[in-house]
């Protein structure tokens, strides 16, 4: 009798971890994986900028500049805080906020999140070390 094997593919399917680098399968790149502790800290600015170029080249209307602003003028932020801030000026949803500011933790990595239990929610911080490569990237 035969066992049926089944594959459950994520969304980044394509993706394959290889000693501390992450294949895309799809465009035959090798990109440095930014949670290896061997990566030095010039080659981690350059990664980390080169992301936030690119994400912030996605924005016709100039959400993710205030939002990264926001990050440089006040320490923590939840995503309450940050929509009530954002939804004055521009058409944005909690929920898009919410992945946006997601995205920028986890695919960017230049955000820490810590669990607030008085708050019950995520309040998000700039990383130290990333404060400056903002800075630059806004300034341009």
């Amino acid at each position: 009798m035969r066992r049926r094997v089944r594959v459950v593919y994520s969304l980044n399917h394509h993706l394959k971890q290889i000693s501390g680098h992450v294949v895309d399968k799809r465009r035959n790149l090798m990109i440095p994986d930014l949670k290896t502790e061997s990566m030095t800290m010039q080659l981690r600015e350059q990664i980390v900028e080169q992301r936030l170029r690119a994400w912030i080249s996605g924005d016709p209307n100039g959400v993710r500049r205030a939002a990264l602003a926001l990050f440089l003028h006040r320490k923590d932020l939840s995503i309450e805080e940050i929509h009530e801030y954002l939804v004055r000026s521009y058409p944005v949803t909690y929920h898009g906020v919410g992945g946006m500011i997601g995205l920028v933790s986890s695919r960017i990595g230049i955000l820490q999140g810590i669990r607030d239990e008085k708050k019950r929610c995520r309040i998000y911080r700039l990383k130290e070390k990333d404060v400056l490569c903002v800075k630059r990237i806004l300034a341009s």
